[in-house]
């Protein structure tokens, strides 16, 4: 069991402040900072802060039940997915909380590990993929559909160019960001919806990560190389 700490006083703090405002304001965020409170622990460990309050029994108890913690909240999303195609009803907000859980925890493991490039590498070709699926179940195999996936192939491309030249998938996933976003924000006819500011944040910010990943990689194999000759 935990000691008495600042994060707990902190965690705390948070947790009365949820109770006053259901109960005095009747306000809906109580829940939000009910789970603000509760997350406030796990989420400083494993973002590597704090971790002297903690043993390695308590490290690896949080470990663990972050893992089955994330399968059970992917399994429930697969299920209401699942539902609302039953039921006829877009699956469009389950399918991208699925792809956002399954690529932070993958993209998360590898960053640990420290292998930048590995993670600029996945990342795009799991954006790429993606963008290319869907495109592919809202409108089946057709010549729109090869249209619509443009982006998602180019996004393809940049991961697999990364494998070997990391430097230049690192531009291009700047460029290819820089452009979309502005294209969204000021190049739409119509103005723009909270949604397309939404989807095309979804994606130019993993480019952008991206980039920093590929330059990031570049520059840590070149500096390993130098000390191996030297």
């Amino acid at each position: 069991m935990n000691k008495w700490d600042s994060i707990s006083w902190v965690a705390t703090g948070i947790f009365i402040l949820s109770l006053v405002l259901v109960f005095v304001f009747q306000n809906d965020m109580f829940l939000f900072l009910m789970a603000l409170s509760y997350m406030l622990r796990p989420t400083l460990y494993a973002l590597g802060l704090y971790t002297q309050t903690a043993d390695e029994r308590q490290m690896l108890i949080q470990y663990r039940s972050g893992n089955i913690t994330l399968t059970i909240l992917i399994g429930v999303i697969i299920i209401l997915a699942i539902k609302a195609n039953i039921e006829g009803k877009p699956a469009d907000d389950f399918n991208l909380l699925l792809v956002i859980a399954i690529a932070a925890r993958a993209i998360s493991g590898i960053l640990m590990v420290g292998n930048y490039r590995e993670a600029a590498i996945r990342m795009t070709i799991s954006v790429g993929a993606f963008w290319i699926l869907f495109a592919v179940l809202s409108h089946g195999f057709s010549l729109g559909t090869l249209m619509e996936s443009i982006p998602g192939i180019s996004i393809l491309a940049i991961g697999l160019i990364g494998i070997k030249k990391p430097m230049i998938s690192s531009g291009v996933s700047i460029i290819s960001a820089t452009v979309l976003l502005f294209f969204v924000l000021f190049k739409t006819p119509k103005g723009f919806t909270i949604i397309q500011v939404f989807v095309a944040l979804l994606v130019t910010l993993p480019l952008y990560f991206a980039a920093f990943c590929f330059y990031r990689g570049s520059k840590t194999e070149s500096i390993q190389i130098i000390q191996n000759e030297g």
